[in-house]
Order: structure tokens, then sequence, then C-alpha cells
């Protein structure tokens, strides 16, 4: 029983974490072009 409680605890923070990056994404791309700054990023590692 306490396995069950714990894994519904685990289980409800990571979709509230979930939810919160995606909310963080979503501000993010709307205030700037998120994927492009990935991408710019993404291209500098890659040359490196």
């Amino acid at each position: 029983m306490e396995f069950i409680g714990n894994f519904i605890i685990v289980l409800g923070s990571m979709i509230i974490m979930t939810g919160l990056v995606r909310k963080l994404a979503d501000i993010i791309g709307n205030q700037l072009d998120f994927y492009g700054v990935l991408q710019q990023a993404w291209y500098k590692v890659k040359k490196k």
C-alpha cells in the first residue's frame, strides 16, 4: 500500500514538472523563437 502511495506521489510530481516545463517553453517560445535558439546552440555544440 505504501509503495502505491509513493508511486502516485512520484507520478503526480512528474506530471506537474512536465506541465511546468511545457508552460515555461511556451512562455519562452512566445518571447523568442525557442526552436531557432535551440538549433543555433546545437550547431555551435556540433562544430566544437
